[in-house]
């Protein structure tokens, strides 16, 4: 297999270990029940108390006038439409979401899995060290994501070369994120993975194409990031070893 191969491996494989290992499941279910609960108060907020007002409103513009008749048609479209953006937004979000909450926990699940299961020495971090690479990768995201959406504006300019470049170009920042936590936990920075893997950049290519692939379906990056961070995880220390 090439690089770019080796790179789509490691991230099914990866995907396969978390699940394989149950003492890892215990560090998704903090970020997991905050996901629940934000989406449970998005419903409620918007079911019971911007819906009624919604709806109450088109009621007074069809009241008494001559088209009244078409005032439950234009409610059940009304009404229909709102849910049908709600499970949109959750579907399309919740990975983000779970992803931006899990943050630390995932740290510490790379942390438990590289100890008792790798078996590998790991660097002691201080507070002030984690801190350093928990914002690091947040700025990192944050711009990967003000990246994502330039890139889906210039879709509509150039609709076949900028999704088809999409695809690497952001993946590729994926891989940086999901093999960073390994990468802090030997000692080095975010900004050291390009050189680590300097010479095999196709393993991140493939890596992130397969990540960023799979996160085009709805809410499934919800049960498969973990799994990823562990396949950042397995393919640093093999191209390190």
């Amino acid at each position: 297999m090439n690089d770019f191969e080796q790179g789509i491996a490691w991230a099914f494989r990866g995907i396969g270990e978390f699940f394989r290992h149950p003492r890892l499941w215990r560090f998704v279910v903090v970020p997991l029940v905050l996901v629940l609960a934000i989406y449970f108060w998005l419903f409620y907020m918007a079911l019971a108390v911007w819906l009624p007002p919604l709806q109450s409103s088109v009621r007074n513009f069809f009241a008494g006038s001559w088209f009244e008749f078409l005032y439950r048609w234009t409610e059940w479209l009304i009404t229909a439409s709102f849910y049908l953006f709600l499970v949109l937004v959750t579907a399309f979000t919740s990975g983000n979401i779970f992803e931006l909450l899990g943050g630390l926990c995932f740290s510490h699940m790379v942390r438990d899995y590289e100890t008792n299961i790798l078996h590998c020495k790991i660097e002691k971090l201080s507070p002030a060290r984690e801190f350093s690479n928990l914002l690091a990768c947040g700025v990192f995201s944050t711009a990967t994501l003000v990246l994502y959406f330039a890139l889906f504006i210039a879709g509509f300019f150039l609709p076949v070369a900028a999704p088809l470049a999409t695809i690497p170009f952001i993946g590729y920042r994926y891989a940086v994120i999901y093999t960073s936590e390994a990468v802090f936990n030997s000692g080095r920075k975010l900004s050291d993975v390009p050189i680590l893997f300097q010479g095999r950049s196709g393993l991140l290519y493939g890596f992130g194409s397969a990540a960023f692939l799979m996160f085009l379906v709805p809410v499934l990056p919800i049960f498969l990031i973990p799994g990823l961070v562990i396949g950042g995880t397995l393919m640093y220390h093999h191209r390190r070893n």
